[in-house]
């Protein structure tokens, strides 16, 4: 029974790098129904608001021209990848926002053509959401957009209090160009960090997912929503 739930679990990451990115805009704008009222799928992102105080963050597109046509799976190392491409940079990171959503009912922004420096996030802030957003008065933001397993990137979108609430544990502080947090973070006036999602080799045809590694982040990111309560809201600087 439990192999059968782990299949079923994997074939819903693999359903997920098989969408093109309108594809996995409308179907994140439908499943986010399944966990928030207030919907909002509009030019260049999809916006979901929640009762929790933190804003989860991923993006839609992927790098490869190709969606995969093929989707190998090698049980016995627990990597999944695909001659055209898995996507995991950021299918990986919709998946997991999906599973924290399960405990967390978190505020979600999936952005589209973060690849073409961060095009979505951008039309979020400068659009009447964006500014309606800062009144939802969430804490911080957790992007979900980068490789490895335990890297915590704040691109300086962070202070030193930010910093050491999500390294007391698991994370640990790593350094990277850019993803969305860069635009949001500054607009909203609050610290951000991008944390691995278990994928490799980004931007590359042979990049691939390494299973463990993503659940292990699902697990730690939901240890730091866990700690966190109304009091532990950290600005941008």
């Amino acid at each position: 029974m439990a192999k059968k739930r782990e299949e079923a679990v994997l074939e819903s990451f693999i359903k997920l790098c098989g969408f093109t990115q309108n594809e996995l805009k409308k179907y994140v704008a439908d499943k986010l129904t399944e966990t928030h009222t207030d919907v909002i799928c509009s030019d260049g992102y999809v916006f979901a608001k929640g009762s929790f105080p933190v804003m989860l963050v991923a993006h839609l597109d992927t790098v490869h021209k190709d969606i995969p046509s093929e989707v190998i799976a090698y049980d016995s190392l627990g990597v999944i990848t695909s001659p055209q491409g898995i996507g995991g940079d950021d299918r990986c990171g919709v998946y997991m926002i999906f599973q924290i959503l399960k405990d967390y009912n978190c505020s979600v922004l999936f952005c589209e053509d973060e690849e073409k420096h961060g095009v979505g996030s951008g039309k979020f802030v400068a659009s009447e959401d964006g500014e309606t957003v800062k009144a939802c008065n969430f804490n911080y933001i957790i992007e979900f957009d980068r490789k490895g397993s335990t890297d915590a990137v704040f691109y300086k979108c962070d202070n030193q209090e930010f910093a050491d609430f999500i390294t007391s544990d698991y994370y640990v502080k790593s350094k990277g160009t850019f993803t969305d947090i860069c635009v949001l973070c500054p607009h909203f006036d609050r610290a951000g960090v991008n944390l691995s999602c278990g994928y490799y080799r980004a931007h590359r045809t042979d990049e691939y997912v390494v299973w463990s590694d993503m659940q292990r982040s699902i697990k730690e990111a939901c240890r730091i929503l866990a700690r966190t309560d109304k009091k532990d809201i950290f600005y941008f600087k």
